[in-house]
């Protein structure tokens, strides 16, 4: 079957009711208990043309040992606003087919499945939620919503997924520290560069704001 014929779970935008870029995990947990009871299934073709319905991607931010997170160079054949850009996420959409599952249950198993498929890694040690992330500076990069986890790996990742990550990047599957990070933070993706200035600067870096140290690459 066609990527773009599977079915993969949707839901109403009006469940996401804020503007907010990165919605930390307490807040976040409220929300996903109501989604819960408005799941849908659609074909991810149709999906992609609806402005009304949210897709929910459960992904995973990789640390390291010593503040190092992983990153990953994207392929230049995917959407515009991910060509040739380094991501800090591995995840992936929820395909079907339906099931009774709990959501939460549902998306760590998606989360496993896309880990294994993508880097050849089978277990997320200290596998955690850290919240949901949002780009909302378009329709179409509003449609889809990351709900970040964070677990801990160490050695070099390789990537296994061609199409989706540049295994001749040297940058992919390498932890690099905070400075480094900084210093490649033009090249990155929307969410990674969203988790930059949401979530590692008040974590790492509480004294300061992002507005000082990290301008914005998109405008809400």
């Amino acid at each position: 079957m066609n990527a773009s014929d599977r079915e993969i779970l949707v839901l109403p935008r009006q469940l996401l009711p804020t503007r907010d870029r990165f919605i930390r995990a307490d807040a976040a947990k409220e929300l996903i208990t109501q989604w819960e009871s408005h799941v849908e299934w659609m074909p991810r073709s149709d999906a992609e043309t609806r402005s009304d319905l949210i897709q929910p991607i459960p992904c995973v931010l990789i640390e390291s040992a010593d503040e190092q997170f992983y990153v990953f160079r994207r392929t230049r054949k995917t959407r515009d606003d991910l060509k040739g850009r380094l991501s800090l996420l591995i995840g992936g959409h929820i395909d079907g087919p339906p099931t009774d599952q709990e959501l939460q249950a549902i998306m760590e198993e998606t989360l496993l499945r896309e880990v294994e498929e993508e880097l050849g890694v089978t277990k997320l040690p200290g596998l955690r939620f850290l919240g949901l992330v949002t780009d909302h500076s378009t329709i179409a990069s509003s449609r889809h919503i990351g709900v970040v986890f964070e677990a801990m790996l160490h050695g070099r990742l390789t990537t296994q997924a061609p199409e989706e990550f540049s295994a001749r990047s040297l940058l992919s599957g390498k932890a690099l520290g905070l400075e480094t990070l900084f210093e490649v933070k033009a090249q990155s993706d929307p969410w990674s560069t969203i988790l930059y200035e949401e979530y590692f600067i008040p974590r790492f870096m509480p004294d300061q704001s992002f507005q000082q140290v990290m301008p914005l690459l998109l405008s809400d």
